[in-house]
C-alpha cells in the first residue's frame, strides 16, 4: 500500500512534467508553422523586375509582335536604321502613362517600356506593354500607344500612330512642314 501511494504522486509528476513539455512543444511548434505561413506568401512572388532587364528585354522586341504588317526585325534595330530613322532613343521603365484610380489587379499594375525617339525637329515617344510590375516581363509584348510632336511655328503640332507601322508615316508628315 505504500509503495502504491509513492507512485500515484509521482506518476502525477511525471505527467504534469510531461504535458508541460507537450506544451512548450506545441507552442514552438505553431510559433514556427505561423512563421512559414506568413512567409510563404513573400517567396512566392518573383523579384521586382529590374530597369535594366525590362529596357534589354523591350530592345530585341520583334516589331512584327508589336504590328502583324511589320517585316521581323528588333525593334530597336527598326527605329535605327529603318523607316524611323531616329537620331536619338531614350529607353525607360513605365508605368504604361495609367494613373489607375482602382484596387491593384492580382496581377499587378501593368510594365511597360517607353521609347523616346527624336529625328531632327521630330521627337515623341512609343509605348510597349511588357507584362506587370508583380509578374514581370510576361506574355507577348503589346503595343500601346505612339505620338510624334513637332514645333511649327509657335504652334506645338502631335500626332497619334494608331498603329507602329503608321509612326514612319507620321513621323515624315511632320518633318515635310514648314
Amino acid at each position: 500500500m505504500v509503495a502504491q501511494i509513492t507512485r500515484q504522486p509521482i506518476q502525477r509528476l511525471l505527467l504534469r512534467s510531461v504535458s508541460a513539455v507537450v506544451e512548450v512543444v506545441d507552442v514552438r511548434m505553431i510559433v514556427a508553422i505561423a512563421a512559414l505561413m506568413l512567409a510563404a506568401p513573400c517567396r512566392s512572388e518573383p523579384p521586382a523586375p529590374t530597369e535594366t532587364d525590362v529596357i534589354a528585354y523591350a530592345k530585341q522586341i520583334d516589331v512584327a509582335k508589336l504590328d502583324s504588317t511589320l517585316q521581323t526585325q528588333p525593334i530597336e534595330e527598326w527605329l535605327r536604321s529603318g523607316p524611323m530613322r531616329a537620331d536619338r532613343l531614350d529607353w525607360q521603365v513605365s508605368d504604361c502613362d495609367v494613373k489607375p484610380d482602382y484596387k491593384e489587379p492580382s496581377k499587378g499594375y501593368p510594365l511597360c517600356a517607353k521609347i523616346v525617339f527624336q529625328r531632327e525637329r521630330v521627337s515623341g515617344w512609343i509605348i510597349i506593354n511588357v507584362g506587370t510590375k508583380r509578374q514581370g516581363v510576361a506574355g507577348p509584348p503589346r503595343f500601346e500607344s505612339a505620338v510624334a510632336t513637332t514645333k511649327v511655328g509657335e504652334v506645338l503640332r502631335s500626332e497619334n500612330a494608331k498603329n507602329l507601322s503608321d509612326l514612319p508615316h507620321v513621323m515624315s508628315k511632320l518633318l515635310a512642314e514648314p
